[in-house]
């Protein structure tokens, strides 16, 4: 069947899409939520599952084939589901081993809806509600860390409820109800608008990035800074000449801009989330009980998933599974459901097979731009995944960390674009 007869080639379906994908991520957890199946469903969910659905009926009524790192990506997927479906069949009844399927059906979804719309060339309209969705976010921030006021959010309350070190005033969480993840939507964004230098100039990117890593700064999240620091090097390779010839003329805009985030800075009542879970903590005579340092809590996260790699003989403990196991070998995690560490969840969850071919993805998406424009973007994107895989408890069940999985889906082929 010819590709331009088929419904899913519709510009318009493709168009709308491309804009809602990107501004329901925006909206976080908490919008349009409902319960279905045991399941909370949100704007991002419904929207990424009917559109990986169009996605599959796309690659079937044109019978094109996948090739290259992107079938490997693919492959890995598929691998991950069914290998997850049927390894540890003991742990099918569990509410985690439910929850942890669906999750790496939505890291599917996400991979192969940005797939479709890459090459469907939906780029522009993906770039510009990103944009939307970000400054949304960002403006959010902003209210948030001068007058501590924060939307309504059910899952910020799990959080607190959780552990008071989620506790968030006075710094930026956005939409997302947490400082962790909207550090690692903010990188995820941000990386993705700058790589598109076809549809916005430099210096609205710029901009763009100097507002995101004041606000990943306000969070005090070093991995997010790490990343953050990553893409500005980047940023400075690429527009060396550019920056050579223009930096007499930028010095004057530079200090303006610098005593507008100086004064932003110091009118800014910010509070360490840290502290105040500390000042709760006392207040509640539970001093003792307060826990010990986020670097020693993740390196003991992450010895006791590699030690469920080994008990497990490679296969893996089964999906959603790490807490039980670790509480069946007498690992200490205290409340922790998940090791802190992406890599290590799924190796530990999933088996060695299923983190050898991941590894394999990134490894053959890296090698394969290595003589195109956009091999330096694409080891920066590697690198700033070894940071941000670090930022959240589980990696596997956060929407943003599958989209910026699926980002190279999307700069490969506009960069190859711009070849032809």
């Amino acid at each position: 069947m010819s590709s331009s007869n088929v419904f899913t080639r519709d510009s318009r379906l493709l168009e709308a899409i491309a804009w809602l994908l990107p501004l329901s991520l925006a909206a976080g957890s908490d919008f349009w939520v409902f319960e279905w199946m045991g399941i909370s469903w949100y704007a991002y969910r419904v929207v990424v599952f009917l559109t990986a659905a169009l996605a599959l009926a796309d690659i079937l009524m044109v019978r094109r084939r996948v090739l290259g790192w992107q079938a490997v990506w693919l492959l890995f997927m598929a691998v991950w589901f069914f290998w997850s479906l049927f390894n540890r069949p003991d742990a099918i009844q569990s509410t985690e081993w439910k929850k942890s399927i669906f999750y790496i059906l939505v890291a599917g979804a996400t991979l192969l809806s940005f797939y479709y719309l890459a090459f469907c060339r939906m780029q522009k309209s993906i770039i510009h509600a990103s944009v939307a969705g970000f400054v949304v976010n960002a403006v959010v921030s902003v209210v948030q860390m001068l007058t501590s006021i924060r939307p309504e959010s059910s899952f910020a309350t799990q959080l607190a409820n959780y552990s008071s070190e989620h506790v968030v005033r006075f710094a930026p969480s956005g939409m997302f109800g947490n400082p962790n993840h909207f550090t690692f939507y903010v990188c995820a964004q941000l990386f993705l608008v700058y790589n598109f230098r076809r549809y916005m100039s430099f210096t609205l990117r710029v901009i763009l990035y100097a507002l995101g890593s004041l606000l990943i700064a306000f969070t005090q999240s070093r991995l997010g800074m790490m990343a953050m620091a990553l893409m500005g090097l980047l940023m400075v390779i690429e527009n060396r000449h550019w920056l050579r010839i223009q930096s007499a003329r930028m010095l004057r805009p530079l200090v303006y801009s610098l005593v507008f985030l100086a004064a932003l800075v110091l009118s800014t009542k910010w509070v360490n989330t840290r502290t105040i879970a500390l000042t709760q903590e006392a207040a509640r005579g539970d001093v003792l009980q307060v826990k010990s340092s986020g670097d020693a809590d993740r390196w003991n996260l992450i010895q006791c998933g590699m030690e469920m790699i080994q008990s497990s003989n490679y296969l893996g403990v089964g999906a959603g599974q790490f807490a039980t196991a670790a509480q069946s070998s007498g690992c200490q995690i205290g409340s922790m459901r998940n090791p802190h560490c992406g890599f290590i969840e799924i190796a530990s969850e999933s088996g060695i097979v299923v983190f050898a071919l991941l590894i394999v993805a990134v490894v053959f998406f890296v090698w394969s731009s290595r003589k195109l424009p956009f091999a330096l973007k694409a080891l920066t994107w590697a690198g700033i995944l070894c940071f941000l895989q670090f930022a959240n408890s589980s990696f596997v069940s956060i929407p943003v960390a599958w989209c910026f999985m699926a980002w190279p889906f999307l700069i490969s082929s506009t960069e190859k674009e711009e070849l032809n």
